[in-house]
């Protein structure tokens, strides 16, 4: 074939032979196989266009390790045909590639055929953003999808599936679209104060992935899961929104009558092309709106809701909020759904069938707000957790009434797709009877090639809907399995389990808002004086306390130390720790946390430890889920051996120590916790608010009492100082290896190099391999 310019005289490169270029390649181009990688990539090949193109007939190009290219011939091949003919395959091509290749189709049936359909929500394998989108939890710890490349790509991934989603299912446009426009018509007003609330939300707006021209900041909030809803998001921006700072006096929906506000006249479109694309935008979302009015698409509550606020738009002129509006959050549930059922390229007609993935996607784009609720609580937001407490069965049929919808749709969306062909599936038969019988004008090859790719459509589409009646039967038999009833229940269990989590996250919440003193003595100073309460505090000094309250209430002070004793006689000695753990928060402050001892008697084990990892996490400003999951996961790898339940670390030592506050404490060292004796002294008395300037004297009475030491050796820790590992005479050398390895978290190559150099220093002479 000429190039364009050829055909027309005309010099000028133009898109007319960047068209013809592509179509060269695309028609031309082969898949090549590396020989010494594996991988293919496209290529024109020499003499390629050459061979005969037959389905299944083999061979294959391949680039040789010489760099050389081998064009390999298929079975159809005949050194004894007459025709030798040779033919090879031009790969997984269906006969619309195949027509648009080589203007012709296959003679034989092609496997690979099949009518594509494409679903708002649905994404293709290569996209890298689905594992941002396909499990939450798993995205919150991903760094590409939490602020990196991938980040911006998802979000706005999101609103665009969302704007088509209900353009394409007929919904009501997004509230963020009509304010978005409005505002982009200054309707509401651009005065100073607009700029100031704007101005006061930059801090956190310079965090988000995207633009405020792009997509307004409340709605990225919400697409990132980090508001929970409009009013966190707007508290967060220290703004009424965003995009608009105009209040606006809404009545209540309640009411009969609306007062429409006052608003600004549009800029002349005529002179403003930014305002002619915005009033261009307001008249397309207002046939939107009459459309799903028209077509009475209203079953959905959210769908009503969101009616309802678009009606009191283009009536009143109330503004609506940006952000997600309910049937937002109701879709981007079905979104996080969709990507459970496979990938966009999977979703087919097939002849005489319909693939799984196709299926799942019909389904969830059908499941009512019941259905929806029963995997995601009505209330919840996508990354919740209490969204993915109930699995999606991703390839099994819903409910019955769901499942008739489906087939419904199908039945809908096939005859129109058959409606649309001008000709039928016998007409079809009927032109390409008589070319071969030559009766009539004769076809061009291209024609017969087009005609015939069409009858073959047609005929995957009428199998289709042979498949969907003997289906339906099926359906109404009682012969397919439904998940709903078996994920109501599961949703019972969840909500349950949902309620105890909220309980426990307010116990929480109280334990950590709590300052309780270590005792309160009442004190009766005569008839004509009020009892004044002696209060002392963790980390005070009792002495000193009970000094101050003699001194402020006149009490003389040879009553003092009855008023102590009396005092430190209701001070509750705490339990001896089990766990010291030193920990530095999102702030950068490093504190100390600690457990209890507790015993594999004691009832409810793991919600004692949780309660004190959680209690901390909120005092200490931990506040991200995932971070104070991942400190739990520490202590447990610390106090736990699941195997056997408490890691039974040995004591060395118990020291008692006299608080300054009047408790009564114990120093317990357990094996591992000997060899950096200064630090862990410290986070004793960090721990129990006393003078961390004692942690060396301390530390030495504590070095005294160990059994002394007949090894060290250092050891460099990762991103740490060296520590150095104490060994004593008839020391366990595994048993105190292995809690350094605990303790430290040190890496494994680091253990066989200590019990190495252990048992060799312990024993000197020993050779070490």
């Amino acid at each position: 074939r000429t190039k364009p310019k050829e055909r027309t005289g005309d010099n000028r490169f133009s898109i007319h032979q960047i068209r013809w270029a592509f179509w060269v390649v695309k028609q031309n181009a082969v898949k090549v196989i590396q020989k010494h990688t594996g991988n293919s990539y496209l290529a024109l090949i020499p003499f390629y266009n050459m061979l005969e193109k037959k389905l299944a007939s083999g061979g294959f190009v391949s680039l040789e390790r010489d760099n050389s290219v081998q064009v390999k011939v298929g079975e159809s091949y005949s050194g004894n045909s007459d025709s030798n003919i040779i033919a090879i395959s031009p790969g997984t091509l269906n006969d619309a590639e195949y027509f648009i290749r080589y203007l012709s189709i296959p003679e034989e049936e092609n496997p690979h055929n099949a009518i594509k359909l494409t679903l708002p929500g649905a994404l293709p394998s290569y996209d890298p953003i689905l594992i941002c989108l396909k499990d939450p939890k798993e995205a919150r710890r991903n760094d590409k999808c939490k602020g990196g490349e991938f980040r911006s790509k998802s979000v706005f991934w999101q609103s665009e599936t969302l704007t088509k989603w209900r353009k394409e299912m007929n919904l009501p446009p997004r509230m963020t679209e009509l304010s978005h426009a409005a505002n982009k018509l200054h309707l509401f007003g651009d005065d100073k104060d607009e700029q100031k609330k704007i101005s006061a939300a930059n801090t956190l707006a310079a965090g988000l992935p995207l633009s405020e021209d792009v997509m307004s900041h409340t709605e990225q909030l919400l697409l990132l899961g980090i508001a929970k809803d409009k009013e966190e998001a707007d508290r967060m921006l220290k703004a009424g929104t965003t995009s608009t700072a105009l209040s606006i006096s809404q009545k209540d929906e309640s009411s009969e009558e609306e007062e429409a506000p006052t608003l600004y006249t549009a800029p002349d479109p005529d002179e403003d092309p930014e305002a002619k694309r915005s009033m261009e935008n307001l008249a397309t979302l207002a046939l939107q709106v009459q459309k799903v009015i028209t077509t009475g698409n209203i079953n959905l509550n959210a769908t009503r809701n969101v009616l309802n606020a678009t009606q009191r738009f283009f009536e009143h002129g109330i503004l609506p909020e940006p952000g997600l509006d309910e049937l937002d959050d109701f879709l981007l549930k079905k979104i996080g759904m969709m990507m459970h059922c496979g990938f966009s390229e999977n979703m087919k007609i097939l002849n005489g069938n319909i693939t799984k993935e196709l299926m799942c996607a019909m389904r969830i784009h059908l499941m009512n707000e019941t259905e929806v609720h029963t995997f995601c609580p009505a209330d919840a937001r996508i990354w919740n957790d209490n969204c993915q407490d109930v699995q999606f069965m991703n390839y099994t049929a819903i409910s019955i009434n769901n499942e008739i919808a489906v087939i419904s749709a199908f039945n809908k969306t096939i005859k129109g797709l058959l409606s649309a062909y001008p000709t039928s599936i016998d007409e079809d038969k009927e032109l390409l009877q008589n070319h071969y019988a030559e009766i009539g004008e004769p076809l061009s090859t291209i024609m017969v090639g087009a005609i015939s790719l069409r009858l073959r459509e047609k005929e995957i589409l009428d199998n289709a809907l042979n498949y969907l009646i003997d289906y339906e039967t099926l359906v109404l038999t009682d012969q397919i399995e439904f998940q709903l009833e078996i994920k109501m229940k599961e949703r019972i269990e969840a909500d349950l389990k949902e309620a105890e989590r909220v309980a426990f996250q307010k116990e929480v919440q109280e334990k950590a808002a709590m300052k309780i003193p270590l005792a309160v003595l009442s004190v009766d100073r005569g008839e004509e004086l009020k009892k004044v309460n002696l209060t002392i505090n963790e980390g005070e000094d009792i002495k000193q306390v009970v000094v101050k309250f003699c001194n402020d209430n006149n009490i003389p002070q040879n009553n003092g130390m009855s008023l102590l004793n009396a005092l430190k006689a209701r001070i509750k000695n705490p339990t001896p720790l089990l766990l010291l753990l030193g920990v530095v928060n999102p702030l950068g402050e490093r504190h100390v946390l600690g457990i209890p001892q507790i015993t594999n008697d004691q009832p409810n084990i793991t919600k004692i430890i949780d309660m004190e990892v959680y209690v901390f996490c909120a005092k200490y400003n931990i506040s991200a889920s995932d971070e104070c999951e991942g400190l739990l996961e520490r202590v447990n790898s610390r106090i736990f051996t699941y195997e056997n339940g408490l890691y039974h670390r040995k004591i060395l030592v118990n020291i008692p120590v006299d608080a300054p506050d009047g408790r009564k404490l114990t120093l317990v060292i357990r094996e591992g916790e000997q060899h950096d004796l200064i630090q862990y002294v410290s986070d004793f008395l960090q721990f129990y608010h006393m003078d961390i300037g004692s942690a060396t004297m301390l530390a030495n009475e504590v070095h005294k009492r160990l059994p002394s030491i007949a090894l060290q050796i250092p050891v460099s820790l990762p991103s740490q100082r060296k520590v150095a590992c104490r060994f004593s005479e008839n020391d366990n050398v595994t048993a105190t290896v292995e809690a350094f390895m605990n303790v430290f978290e040190a890496e494994q190559e680091i253990k066989i190099q200590l019990l190495k150099f252990a048992r060799a220093g312990l024993a000197p002479g020993t050779y070490v391999v």
